[in-house]
C-alpha cells in the first residue's frame, strides 16, 4: 500500500474528517504536515496539532494515531478544553482511548481543572464517564478553594475522593493543617463536606487565631457542616506548656475550644 503524505508551510492548515460511530459525530484534524498509511489506517501529523471534537479541543506539538478515531497519542505542549466535561488541562503528553471505556492517560507535568477541582501531578488517567473519575500520581497536589493536599496519589469517583501517601491537607480558610498517611472524602456538588484522617494524625493550627494548637491522634474526623475535627485515638493536645490527654478530642474551630471526652487529664505549668 502506497504513503500519503503532505505538507503545508505557515499557517496554512490540512483539515481530516474522522468518522466516529462511537461519537456519532466528525472529529477534524489538522496539522503542518501529515503522513496517512492507508493499509494500516494511521496517521501521524507534525507541527500546530489541533483535534477538534464539538466544543471539544485538542492541541500539540505532534501526534500520531488511528483513522478511526480510536486511538491518539499526542506529544509536546498538550493543551486540551472539554466544555462538555467542565475538564481543562495542560501536559507533555496523552494516551486518548475515546472508544476504549473512553479515557485519557496523560504524563509530565499535568495541570488540571475539573469543576471546582484544580490539580497537578506526575501523572493522571481520567475515565470519562457520566461523574468525575481519575487517578493521579507522583507528587500530586489538589485543591478545593482554600482547601489543599499534597500527596504520593490521590483518586476521586462521583463525590468520593482517597488520598494516599499525604504529606498535608490544608485548610487556609479555618486555619488547620492535618498530617496523616491516609486521607478520604465527601464532596457535594462539588463542595468538600467532611474529610476522614487515618493511620497516625497530627492536626495543627495554623495560629491565625489565637496560640498554636497541636494534637496527635490515630484518626480524624473533620466535618466542614458542623465546624468540627474529632481526633480519637490516644489523643494528645499541646499549647505552649499546656498539654491534655484523653481518649478524644472534639476541637470547635469557631471557638478555638478543645473538649476531652473519655480519662481526660491536664498538665500544665504553675509559675513561682
Amino acid at each position: 500500500m502506497g504513503t500519503w503524505r503532505i505538507r503545508y508551510m505557515g499557517a496554512v492548515l490540512l483539515v481530516l474528517a474522522l468518522a466516529l460511530a462511537a461519537w456519532g459525530e466528525k472529529v477534524r484534524l489538522s496539522a503542518d504536515t501529515m503522513r496517512y498509511e492507508p493499509g494500516e489506517a494511521t496517521f501521524s501529523v507534525e507541527g500546530n496539532v489541533r483535534i477538534l471534537r464539538g466544543e471539544s479541543l485538542l492541541t500539540a506539538r505532534r501526534g500520531t494515531g488511528k483513522s478511526d478515531g480510536s486511538f491518539f497519542h499526542l506529544e509536546g505542549s498538550v493543551s486540551c478544553d472539554m466544555p462538555e466535561r467542565n475538564l481543562a488541562f495542560s501536559c507533555e503528553s496523552i494516551f486518548y482511548h475515546p472508544r476504549e471505556a473512553s479515557r485519557i492517560e496523560a504524563f509530565g507535568n499535568v495541570e488540571a481543572r475539573q469543576g471546582e477541582n484544580t490539580f497537578r501531578a506526575s501523572e493522571v488517567l481520567w475515565r470519562l464517564g457520566d461523574i468525575p473519575h481519575y487517578t493521579a500520581s507522583g507528587d500530586v497536589y489538589g485543591a478545593w478553594g482554600d482547601r489543599s493536599f499534597e500527596a504520593g496519589l490521590a483518586t476521586r469517583k462521583g463525590n468520593q475522593f482517597w488520598v494516599k501517601k499525604m504529606r498535608r491537607f490544608e485548610d487556609a480558610r479555618e486555619g488547620v493543617r492535618i498530617q496523616a498517611p491516609v486521607l478520604e472524602g465527601q464532596l457535594r456538588e462539588d463542595e468538600m463536606v467532611e474529610v476522614i484522617a487515618s493511620g497516625g494524625v497530627v492536626m495543627e493550627t495554623l495560629g491565625v487565631r489565637g496560640s498554636a494548637i497541636r494534637i496527635t491522634g490515630e484518626k480524624c474526623i473533620y466535618s466542614l457542616a458542623k465546624g468540627t475535627l474529632v481526633i480519637s485515638g490516644g489523643a494528645f493536645a499541646q499549647q505552649g506548656d499546656r498539654s491534655m490527654r484523653a481518649e478524644n478530642f472534639v476541637f470547635r474551630l469557631d471557638t478555638r475550644v478543645i473538649e476531652a471526652k473519655g480519662k481526660p487529664q491536664l498538665v500544665f505549668t504553675v509559675g513561682d
